[in-house]
């Protein structure tokens, strides 16, 4: 488990897969530690997959939407898929109703049914 500068963030490995775990916040220059992060673990330890954990997330206005998207397409060109996980009905709804762009966007409810997604099936063992 790495937790970075920023109180808000905590980037977690499960086999080859990155869990970036969000807190209730993006702004303040959060959404730029977020890709700091994902970009440096993806290329320096060969991440295959990433999960964004938003569960804890308040509020996600289109424009830091954007940037998760963003980030989840740069780390796509370095070889890693990417998902988005347990986000708040609100939010989603704030985000459609504002006409953000999802195309592309993968998604789960939950962080089992993202390792299941992804091809994690026994998270728990060693390689």
């Amino acid at each position: 488990m790495h937790k970075t500068s920023s109180s808000n963030i905590v980037a977690t490995m499960v086999k080859d897969c990155l869990i970036v775990t969000v807190g209730d916040d993006l702004s303040g220059g959060v959404l730029e530690e977020v890709r700091r992060v994902v970009l440096r673990d993806v290329h320096q330890k060969g991440c295959l997959s990433i999960i964004f954990e938003l569960s804890a997330l308040k509020f996600m206005d289109t424009l830091e939407f954007d940037g998760l998207k963003t980030i989840s397409e740069m780390a796509s060109i370095l070889g890693a898929r990417a998902m988005f996980v347990g986000m708040q009905p609100g939010i989603v709804f704030h985000l459609i109703a504002n006409d953000a762009h999802t195309v592309g966007v993968s998604a789960a409810l939950d962080l089992n049914e993202a390792l299941e997604k992804l091809g994690i099936t026994n998270a728990a063992s060693r390689n």
